[in-house]
């Protein structure tokens, strides 16, 4: 009986072929930036605290019990947003304002570096947007959260989130207000939405410092 060859596949180049594929992948894959909670985390013992003034701050506190105090009074869940908004009010001693005029001024600074200028032109884009000016925290004005080390860490980042959707309403409200589009369809790699967002982000900055829990 005549026997029929099989044909047989060179296999010798396969681990040639996957190692080239392994690095093309590594190479063209773009890795998603994973976006965490800001804040600011409190100094080791061994440190000088971070300085803050506590008459521009908002102040929230959780103690052992699980309650929650806000400026040293003991508050409810939903009373947060009531003093977030209040934090972020125009014409009180935490904000300044700043005006068309002073923009152009500092720009036109001879001594003032890259950074600060573009911070200046983003400021002025920001005025112009408002009708020429706008309010903007004053850079020691933030919210100081203070919790106890038995607070639990779904606790904490339930009052972190509270906090982040405050500000994120804020941002819609005014959104709504001046006729813009809705603040969560605006998208960054569109010039004039990126500069309404530059904007939100300038008025309504989520500025938050984690501060050392003082025993009771």
């Amino acid at each position: 009986m005549t026997r029929i060859a099989t044909p047989s596949i060179n296999a010798s180049s396969m681990a040639d072929i996957a190692f080239l594929l392994l690095i093309f992948f590594l190479v063209t894959t773009t890795m998603e930036e994973e976006i965490g909670i800001q804040s600011i985390l409190p100094p080791a013992d061994n440190k000088e605290p971070t300085p803050r003034s506590q008459s521009l701050s908002l102040e929230i506190a959780l103690n052992a019990k699980g309650d929650i105090l806000i400026e040293n009074s003991i508050s409810s869940w939903r009373e947060i947003r009531y003093y977030v908004n209040e934090f972020y009010s125009p014409e009180t001693n935490r904000t300044d304002l700043i005006t068309t005029v002073m923009c152009r001024e500092n720009i036109n600074k001879p001594n003032l570096n890259e950074k600060e200028k573009i911070l200046w032109s983003w400021r002025l884009d920001a005025c112009e947007i408002n009708g020429g000016s706008f309010w903007k925290l004053k850079d020691d004005s933030q919210v100081l959260i203070e919790s106890s080390p038995s607070v639990s860490y779904e606790t904490y980042i339930a009052m972190q989130d509270s906090i982040h959707s405050s500000v994120r309403d804020l941002r819609r409200k005014w959104c709504k207000e001046n006729g813009v589009k809705d603040y969560d369809k605006l998208d960054l790699s569109k010039p004039k939405d990126r500069m309404i967002i530059r904007t939100l982000r300038l008025m309504y900055p989520i500025r938050i410092q984690d501060v050392k829990f003082q025993a009771e």
